[in-house]
């Protein structure tokens, strides 16, 4: 699952207010926020930047797990980062 509707609402944001935002229809977020659409890792880090967040504050470890084919996480000792590799 994620935190987007918990971060959404704590911004006093509308879900159109969110889409608008960030160049994606209101049904999307819709279902992003109850977790039956994952989105691309652009648009997760998108909505990472937004919210001013970390990124494994919003999307859960299963998130990772489906991109990992092309992206592995490294831990630097001061987070989570991400290079992007063809075989990790």
């Amino acid at each position: 699952m994620n935190n987007l509707k918990e971060l959404r609402k704590k911004s006093n944001l509308t879900v159109e207010e969110l889409a608008r935002d960030l160049g994606v229809h209101k049904n999307y977020i819709y279902m992003l926020e109850n977790g039956t659409r994952t989105p691309g890792f652009e648009l997760a880090l998108k909505i990472a930047k937004y919210f001013r967040e970390p990124i494994e504050n919003i999307w859960s470890m299963w998130f990772f797990l489906s991109i990992q084919p092309t992206l592995c996480m490294l831990y630097n000792g001061k987070g989570w980062g991400y290079e992007q590799i063809v075989d990790c």
